[in-house]
């Protein structure tokens, strides 16, 4: 049986979480701007990619990589971690190989070892992006695993990102730490790291917030402060001139939003680039972005009383939405607490300090 926690732990947890998160953001977006500005190459985030041997199964729905670029010659998949989980809560080494790095991580990398109909470069490498400081976890994977056997038949890098804080500004590295790229002059580069300070970073910060690194992963706290701090005052000042005055003289800013209406903002104005499934499209085909987490965030607003879930408009959901100052100025974490408290009532944190969200969410 679970036990249950503390918010100090919980909201310690939390935070934890949404830094891995933000990190990871980062470091794909200094890649991202490397390969785009240095490289003249296409860098999407995800994307839908047909296996050339697989399309004939009824089954088969595609393979999805987190990254994908394209450069003058050679394409590259990668998938991308926030964290890798934890050896010593294994029972043994071999445990952790089997489980996390063979069903798992290279799992999922090998499907992108193979050929792909709709990949405009063909010739690809595979690679992927972890975080340097899980030691423990980098070591059993390169020296217990991949130095052990040929895994690929493309060409595989390990790369590794850290964000360290240097002068009064964050840095952002990502570097190689394993194996081989096909492009002598970006093994070069890789090698010596790709840096960029955070304000190198400040144009793509502003406007990538969200991405998925697998599906329902992003923090509902996170998406719950973006709503509450863009996007909500992006729709309220979008409104008519009369809307804007009438709520000034009620001093209030009530209003109705509609969830499609914030999956056209969060999708076109928030989220990474998506590859393009054909080559006369030049732009996101698919919503990287679900309206669950969307949802789910909306929820905890209901629950502290900031908005009203009003009825359904041709299967749209809408709210009912109060946006006002809140009583504390990191609304990151006033929303962490009060997704605590929410949850606590119905006893559905676990020992983990990670919110079991699905009863709750129901």
């Amino acid at each position: 049986m679970s036990e249950q926690i503390t918010k100090e732990k919980y909201m310690a947890d939390k935070r934890a979480d949404i830094n891995n998160y933000e990190n990871l953001l980062k470091a794909v977006l200094a890649l991202k701007k490397y390969f785009e500005e240095e490289k003249n190459a296409q860098f999407y985030f995800g994307g839908h990619l047909i296996n050339s041997q697989k399309k004939e199964n009824p089954n088969y729905k595609g393979d999805t990589p987190d990254i994908i670029v394209e450069t003058s010659s050679k394409s590259l998949l990668g998938e991308a971690k926030k964290s890798l989980p934890d050896p010593s809560t294994f029972v043994s080494k071999e445990q952790y190989i089997k489980s996390v790095i063979e069903n798992k991580i290279m799992a999922q990398l090998k499907k992108y070892d193979a050929d792909f109909e709709n990949l405009k470069i063909k010739d690809h490498d595979v690679f992927l992006l972890v975080p340097e400081h899980n030691n423990d976890a980098l070591g059993i994977l390169k020296f217990d695993y991949l130095d052990k056997d040929k895994h690929f038949q493309n060409k595989f890098f390990l790369l590794v990102y850290n964000i360290g804080l240097l002068a009064n500004t964050k840095s952002i590295m990502v570097k190689l730490d394993y194996g081989e790229c096909s492009d002598s002059l970006l093994l070069d580069k890789l090698k010596r790291a790709i840096r960029y300070n955070e304000g190198d970073l400040a144009k793509e910060l502003a406007k990538f917030k969200i991405f998925e690194e697998n599906e329902n992963s992003t923090p509902v706290e996170y998406i719950l402060t973006i709503l509450w701090t863009s996007i909500i005052p992006e729709i309220l000042k979008a409104n008519d001139k009369e809307q804007i005055l009438e709520r000034y003289a009620k001093k209030e800013n009530k209003f109705t939003v509609k969830l499609s209406s914030l999956m056209d903002y969060l999708n076109k104005l928030y989220t990474l680039p998506t590859y393009p499934k054909s080559d006369i499209m030049h732009h996101n085909d698919r919503n990287q972005f679900k309206t669950k987490p969307v949802k789910d965030a909306m929820k905890i607003l209901i629950k502290v009383g900031l908005a009203t879930e009003l009825q359904k408009e041709n299967s749209d959901v809408s709210w009912e939405i109060h946006h006002k100052p809140l009583p504390e100025k990191d609304e990151m974490n006033y929303f962490i607490g009060k997704s605590y408290e929410t949850l606590n009532e119905r006893k559905e944190i676990d020992a983990t300090g990670i919110e079991k969200l699905d009863k709750f969410m129901k």
